[in-house]
């Protein structure tokens, strides 16, 4: 999905600028977290509108985000072929585009962590935490 390559090379490039090592594996990383926050988002949303216990296995959490870094790294950083083809998508589209696309992106991210954390609180809340 273009969407989740942009998101990449974003974060890869800013992690490029600020630390010397390992951008590939941080912006795997923080792609595949980004990724968890938003399928637990969903899954608390379903949960809250249907007035149900929030019950995940921690077990299944766990499998489910190192599946999703596997998945991304193979598909990111295992290949450096891939990694140049978004470099260059990204680099052929228009300077007003790349501006739009990073607002988008900051807001996803925002957006993420407040959805993710919003739900949480609200089922800490109902669970008397």
């Amino acid at each position: 999905m273009i969407f989740f390559d942009f998101l990449y090379y974003y974060i890869f490039s800013w992690y490029s600028n600020t630390k010397n090592t390992g951008p590939e594996g941080s912006a795997c990383f923080a792609v595949s977290g980004l990724q968890i926050f938003n399928i637990f988002s969903v899954y608390m949303l379903y949960t809250i509108a249907r007035h149900n216990k929030f019950d995940i296995p921690k077990l299944f959490s766990i499998l489910l985000f190192i599946c999703l870094v596997i998945f991304n790294y193979i598909k990111y950083v295992y290949s450096d072929k891939r990694q140049a083809d978004i470099k260059n998508k990204w680099e052929s589209k228009p300077d007003e585009y790349k501006l739009q696309f990073r607002k988008f992106l900051g807001a996803y991210i925002i957006i993420s962590f407040g959805l993710f954390f919003g739900c949480v609180i609200v089922l800490a809340s109902r669970a008397g935490i």
